[in-house]
């Protein structure tokens, strides 16, 4: 056999495999990106990697309205209570405000929603720990939207997230993903609040929430602002005894002052921010 003929098998034998492999990917579809809906319930990658997954979803669903905050906006806005069928949740586990910048600025380049509805969380603007894992601060790039494309469809991460679901399906004891983005939660226990009362004391003896963080919202207003896209502000609400327990801490920007200072730069809005 010539070179040039064994170069051409081999070659095809790759081709081969890598439509195979998209083909049974794309009809698993693990990271749910095209299908109005799916056969699996508890999806590990999109609880363990859900700042890439959802950074593909939105620009999929296209949505005229986004919803971007922590938990609080994934598991308590859903995007179904408004009276139309162009929402997404964006709602990410624990984002930070820097992280919440490098996704608008996704937004503003790749999806163009009209409305973007921010969730300012207090937590987020922890200098010490300014990003949580699987973020990537590529993330408003050319080269993060063809890597992830690649990454969803022919990666060895995608063939075992597909493998997975399609191998045996699993309950999801937490609640319940949408299509939408909002992940519909079963009800706390009380052992289970006071469990996260607990690890919030824990969590705020190792922050260190500072002023200088607000530098963030301020680009995301400017950001915003000259693209055209209203923005809206609100900051969730708080129960007294999470209040407490982040007190505890002593932060050098505590919680009283810090709502000032964001409703401050929400006054610079149009559109007011919302308490």
């Amino acid at each position: 056999m010539s070179t040039r003929g064994f170069t051409f098998i081999v070659l095809a034998g790759f081709a081969a495999t890598a439509i195979a492999i998209s083909i049974f990917v794309a009809t698993v579809d693990p990271y749910w990106l095209w299908r109005d809906r799916v056969g699996w319930k508890f999806n590990a990658a999109i609880e363990n990697k859900m700042r890439f997954v959802k950074s593909l979803q939105v620009l999929t669903r296209r949505p005229t309205t986004v919803l971007l905050g922590s938990s609080v906006v994934y598991r308590g806005l859903d995007p179904d209570d408004v009276a139309r069928d162009d929402v997404y949740n964006l709602g990410l586990s624990s984002l930070r405000i820097r992280e919440a910048e490098a996704y608008v600025r996704q937004l503003l380049r790749w999806a163009t929603p009209r409305e973007i509805v921010l969730g300012v969380d207090y937590f987020a603007f922890d200098a010490k720990h300014t990003t949580e894992p699987g973020f990537d601060p590529t993330l408003p790039s050319a080269e993060y939207t063809l890597k992830a494309g690649f990454t969803a469809f022919l990666s060895a991460n995608a063939l075992r997230d597909a493998w997975r679901l399609a191998r045996r399906p699993v309950e999801d004891t937490d609640g319940t993903w949408h299509r939408n983005g909002f992940k519909l939660t079963r009800a706390r226990t009380a052992e289970e609040v006071a469990q996260q009362l607990r690890m919030t004391e824990v969590f705020f003896r190792n922050t260190r929430i500072e002023r200088a963080e607000l530098a963030a919202l301020e680009r995301i207003i400017e950001l915003t602002r000259a693209s055209g896209v209203r923005l809206v502000l609100f900051i969730p609400p708080y129960h007294n005894s999470w209040l407490r327990t982040a007190a505890t801490a002593k932060p050098a920007l505590d919680f009283p002052a810090w709502a000032d200072a964001v409703g401050a730069l929400a006054s610079s809005l149009a559109d007011k921010g919302h308490e």
